[in-house]
């Protein structure tokens, strides 16, 4: 693989991280400004302690994920999903019903913090569902706010959705199939720009004309209507600046991490080989004739010995042949042979036991057949 190669799918990962970060980051400060003061400090705490989860995750998290067998990792993402999404869903349950701006305020702290843990715990499974989940939370959490906070929490939170789950496929594309040459960074930053604007240009727009509510069940305090969306604005222009300088940290340390691993495929797991007892297969039967008794089994031994002769003498029939067409191409008597063949048919599948006259007829018959084959050789039917 080229260094160009290589580059390319490293800085792949790296924007991918960043896509990452900055949607951790809006979602997370989103949360937090619709539910808290969105103080400078807090701002500032929520950008470095997301973005040093993230580098610790990519630099840990491969190395854990490695020490867990596919089983053993597949049960573990079941289980804490199932955990999580219980408790995601009570959460919610609780704010929207009752209403109460302090517990909407500490759930924000909350799934902030389980943010930065899925970020730290993002490559243990080789997957992102975990960050992208959370974010969702914090999306509908400022929903309920209404506003400023609402109307940018949905919206940004959906353009950056957008461009990690395009750099993600992308990134995933280039480490499933190594032995390929491509260049995806730029092709898929215009791909994705040209999808979404549309939709996030559109949502923003309709936002602007109708501005979100806030949830009508929510109680607020008289005199404390909770942030301003003159404070949230603040708080967005100081997030800017914020994100800038943890998504350029981000990005250098993930591709500094990442260099060297790029042909990791993130789908490719080891399973333990599994070896069962084999089953002990009983010897077919050997295919035992039937045996003809009385006088059908003469009619048919005179028929089967005619046959006999007839190989013998070169004589070639073809198994699909009924024995009609086989006495019709038969070089004998033609008389003898269609008076054999009849009484064969007539033994072979007819229910009634023969007669002793038919009996000795075949018999009769099959001498004469085979006198009259002679010494004929070399017929073959075709």
């Amino acid at each position: 693989m080229s260094e160009s190669r290589r580059g390319d799918a490293t800085a792949l990962i790296a924007v991918r991280s960043v896509t990452l970060y900055a949607l951790s980051l809006h979602t997370v400060a989103s949360a937090l400004g619709a539910w808290t003061e969105p103080g400078p400090a807090r701002l500032f705490l929520a950008a470095a302690g997301l973005a040093l989860a993230l580098i610790l995750g990519e630099s840990a998290g491969g190395a854990a994920s490695a020490g867990l067998e596919g089983a053993r990792r597949l049960r573990l993402r079941v289980t804490a999903g199932a955990g999580y999404a219980g408790l995601a869903v009570l959460a919610l349950t609780l704010a929207v019903g009752s209403g109460d701006p302090r517990l909407l305020g500490q759930e924000a702290v909350l799934f902030s913090v389980f943010q930065a843990v899925f970020l730290l715990l993002s490559d243990l499974g080789r997957t992102h569902l975990g960050p992208v989940a959370n974010a969702f939370v914090l999306v509908v959490l400022a929903s309920l706010r209404g506003g400023l906070a609402a109307a940018a929490g949905v919206t940004g939170g959906l353009a950056l959705l957008g461009f990690f789950l395009a750099f993600d496929h992308a990134a995933r594309v280039l480490q499933a199939y190594p032995a390929g040459r491509a260049e995806l960074l730029g092709p898929t930053l215009r791909r994705a720009s040209a999808a979404l604007a549309p939709i996030v240009l559109g949502l923003a727009l309709f936002f602007v004309l109708r501005p979100p509510p806030p949830y009508a069940g929510i109680r607020f305090r008289m005199g404390a209507g909770g942030p301003r969306d003159e404070d949230v604005a603040a708080a967005y222009r100081r997030l800017v600046g914020l994100a800038a300088v943890g998504s350029a940290v981000v990005f250098g340390v993930v591709r500094l991490l990442r260099r060297g691993q790029a042909e990791r495929a993130p789908f490719e797991e080891v399973l333990p080989v599994e070896r069962g007892a084999e089953e002990v297969l009983s010897p077919p039967p050997s295919p035992r004739r039937r045996e003809y008794a009385g006088r059908r089994g003469r009619i048919v031994r005179a028929y089967v010995g005619v046959l006999a002769r007839a190989r013998s003498a070169g004589f070639v029939w073809r198994p699909s042949q009924t024995p009609r067409e086989i006495a019709a191409a038969l070089p004998a008597p033609a008389g003898p042979t269609a008076a054999l063949t009849d009484l064969f048919v007539e033994a072979r599948y007819g229910p009634e036991e023969p007669s002793e006259q038919q009996a000795l007829a075949a018999e009769r018959a099959a001498g004469v057949i085979v006198a009259g084959l002679g010494k004929s050789t070399g017929h073959r039917l075709r």
